[in-house]
C-alpha cells in the first residue's frame, strides 16, 4: 500500500497533542542534542517505550482489520495483488532508539516526546481501493491494446461502480478520476490511465 491519493490521513500526535502538520517526518526533530538513558529518567524511558508499543499494537490492528474488511469487500481484477501493508518503521525505529539509549533532548536538555500516531477510520482500507483501482485501470489499458471493446466497457463499468462503495467517501470528488483515468479508457485514450498507474501503483498492482 502507499500514501496517495486518500483523502484520509494519518496525523502523528507528539504524545497526546497534535502537531502543527500531519506530514511530520518521525525521522525529524528539532531537537539539538543528544542524550542517553543514564542521564535521562529510567521511569520516562520506560513510559514512552510503553506508549510506542502500545501505539504499534493499535495501528497494527487498525490496519489488519481494515485490510480483512476491503478484501472482502473489493474484488480484484484477475492477476492483480492488493500492496503490501505498512510496516510501521516510523514507530519501530522510536522504540529501537530508546532501548538503545539514543536519545534526543530539547535545548533545555528535556528529551524529546516520541511521535505517536493515529490514522482516520478506513485509511488502511482507501490504500486497499487505490490498489483495487489499479488493478482495474491496468486491465483496462491492456484490453484497449488488445482490441477488446466489450472487455473496455466492462471494466469502465466496474470502476464507475466503485462510486456505490462505502470506501468512495475518502475522496473529495471521485468524478475526477472518471474524468480522467476511467472514461478515457472507452476513446481509447491511454494518457491518462497510464500517467495514474505511473504515478500511483505499486507493481503487484498492475496487471501486465
Amino acid at each position: 500500500m502507499h500514501n496517495s491519493d486518500p483523502a484520509a490521513s494519518a496525523s502523528p500526535a507528539e504524545y497526546g497533542a497534535l502537531p502543527e502538520s500531519p506530514d511530520t517526518d518521525p525521522g525529524s526533530t528539532d531537537a539539538t542534542d543528544e542524550s542517553t538513558s543514564t542521564s535521562v529518567d529510567p521511569q520516562w524511558v520506560a513510559d514512552a517505550i510503553r506508549d510506542l508499543e502500545d501505539n504499534l499494537q493499535e495501528v497494527r490492528a487498525q490496519q489488519d482489520a481494515e485490510i480483512r474488511q476491503a478484501a472482502q469487500d473489493l474484488q480484484l481484477a484477475p492477476g492483480a495483488q492488493f500492496g503490501p501493508p505498512d510496516s510501521f518503521d516510523h514507530l519501530e525505529q522510536q522504540i529501537q532508539d530508546l532501548r538503545s539509549g539514543h536519545i534526543l533532548t530539547d535545548d533545555s536538555g528535556e528529551p524529546e516526546d516520541p511521535l505517536l500516531y493515529e490514522y482516520e477510520d478506513g485509511f488502511f482500507g482507501s490504500l486497499m481501493a487505490i490498489d483495487w483501482r489499479c488493478g482495474w485501470v491496468s486491465t483496462g489499458v491492456n484490453q484497449v491494446n488488445a482490441g477488446d471493446d466489450a472487455g473496455v466497457a466492462e471494466t469502465v463499468e466496474i470502476l464507475r461502480g466503485f462510486t456505490e462503495t462505502t470506501y468512495a467517501d475518502s475522496w473529495e470528488n471521485f468524478q475526477d478520476a472518471i474524468d480522467h483515468h476511467i472514461d478515457p479508457l472507452l476513446e481509447g485514450d491511454l494518457s491518462g490511465p497510464e500517467e495514474f498507474l505511473r504515478a500511483t501503483c505499486p507493481p503487484e498492482t498492475i496487471v501486465d
